[in-house]
């Protein structure tokens, strides 16, 4: 059973309504109707994934919607942002991350081969230069300790630094703004991975529910 079940939004206290609707609203935006892209809420409603762990405590999910808002607006290309957030995946075994995130990525422009290889743990071939960045940054950060070398750190993407100004004025390269995306989306998997097994249950029995109705 899972440790955080799904629960429609007329199942859910008072107080947590507003994070629901907050996330409820995030998800349709982004992804667009349940099932389009992958399937974030059941047919009654309830939120999948991540998101009952974070309807448990709505504190804790608010925080969680300002992280996801501003992953969203790091300036790194959608399919470099998708390579790290898979590479995350892979390391923290965040199943429903990777099952959505496969779909978000081939959105972006990732072929289904290339997809396959980083959740395999390799590096895919015929990757551009920001997302073969953003792979190097985003495996470096997961599986190695210490600093990230310099010449990840401030790469070039296609013709010497990138073009984004940091607030001082200074270039901001590809592989910085992956170690952005790094830390935010690793810091989301370390405690997801404390519920990992309600993370991945409750899309199971969704579909399992689905598909004894059929």
């Amino acid at each position: 059973m899972s440790r955080f079940p799904p629960l429609p939004r007329d199942k859910i206290q008072p107080d947590q309504l507003e994070t629901h609707d907050e996330q409820t609203a995030i998800a349709q935006k982004a992804f667009g109707p349940s099932g389009d892209l992958f399937q974030w809420a059941d047919d009654d409603g309830a939120l999948l994934g991540p998101f009952p762990f974070a309807l448990s405590s709505p504190e804790a999910g608010g925080a969680m919607i300002k992280q996801a808002l501003l992953l969203g607006k790091l300036p790194l290309p959608a399919d470099a942002k998708e390579v790290a957030i898979l590479v995350c995946g892979v390391k923290f075994g965040a199943a429903y991350e990777l099952y959505a995130h496969s779909a978000v990525a081939a959105k972006a422009g990732l072929s289904e081969t290339q997809i396959g290889q980083i959740k395999a743990g390799s590096k895919p071939e015929g990757l551009n230069e920001e997302c073969l960045i953003a792979y190097d940054v985003a495996e470096y950060l997961a599986n190695t300790k210490g600093a990230l070398p310099g010449h990840l750190f401030w790469k070039y993407s296609k013709h010497g630094y990138s073009a984004r100004l940091d607030d001082d004025g200074g270039d901001f390269g590809s592989g910085h703004e992956t170690a952005r995306v790094e830390a935010l989306v690793t810091r989301r998997d370390r405690v997801f991975s404390a519920f990992h097994y309600h993370c991945l249950s409750t899309f199971v029995s969704y579909h399992n529910k689905r598909d004894l109705a059929t």
